[in-house]
């Protein structure tokens, strides 16, 4: 298949880090604007007293300008990580584009038909006609727009953006760390419940023998205080 006649999808992930976080959020839109794309979908995540807010949002790029945002991007703050991958939906845009064509062919030849039985009044013709009509529509309507969804995925690149503040790579190792000593700290109490029960369960075991002897010690003292009385009565 020749190059050009190809439908090839670029996806990338790209994250930054900048120094004022509103302001290149506001930049960023301006700058997918500019270029033709649009935002397909954005979030921001709220972290209160704790730092500034991440904003994460999925970009559609027109495929000429890709090359010239990314470059225009990587000026308004520092890219920190980036990927790209690529999605080939040629077999399935030729796959579609020759059933949609036998469909519309097969549509045309129905329409001739349907008009030859209504030339003649043949009812139930007619009624089987429609059917079938009714039916290779549908699916040229959905092959259509399995067309066009490729389409609009080979025009516009997707690049799904992190963005986050230099000050958060502090709170984020100030986080690890509290993660980390209270990780610690349960594991320490679970020691300490775990050599308490030990000890508990040890000085049960160690007593038991004990008790038992002089439960039988008693009873045996009882029994033999008993037998004396009655010796003594007869």
């Amino acid at each position: 298949m020749p190059q050009e006649q190809r439908r090839i999808a670029t996806i990338a992930s790209i994250d930054m880090r900048v120094d004022y976080f509103d302001g290149a959020v506001t930049a960023i839109r301006e700058l997918v604007w500019l270029k033709g794309g649009f935002v397909e979908r954005a979030d921001t995540f709220m972290r209160g007293g704790l730092g500034s807010d991440n904003f994460s949002a999925t970009l559609r790029v027109p495929a000429e300008g890709y090359d010239s945002f990314v470059e225009e991007l990587g000026q308004l703050g520092e890219i920190t990580f980036m990927s790209e991958a690529t999605e080939d939906h040629s077999a399935a845009f030729f796959d579609a584009s020759i059933r949609l064509s036998t469909r519309t062919i097969e549509e045309e030849r129905i329409l001739a038909l349907l008009e030859r039985a209504q030339e003649a009044g043949e009812v139930s013709e007619i009624l089987e006609l429609e059917h079938l009509l009714r039916n290779v529509r549908l699916e040229i309507e959905g092959l259509t727009r399995q067309i066009d969804h490729i389409d609009r995925l080979v025009a516009f690149h997707t690049i799904h953006l992190s963005l986050f503040e230099a000050s958060d790579d502090h709170i984020a190792v100030v986080m690890s760390f509290a993660e980390r000593s209270g990780r610690a700290f349960r594991q320490s109490v679970d020691h300490i419940m775990t050599f308490s029960r030990g000890v508990v369960l040890f000085v049960v075991a160690a007593i038991a023998p004990v008790t038992v002897l002089m439960v039988f010690g008693l009873v045996a003292l009882v029994a033999v205080r008993r037998i004396g009385k009655f010796r003594a009565g007869r």
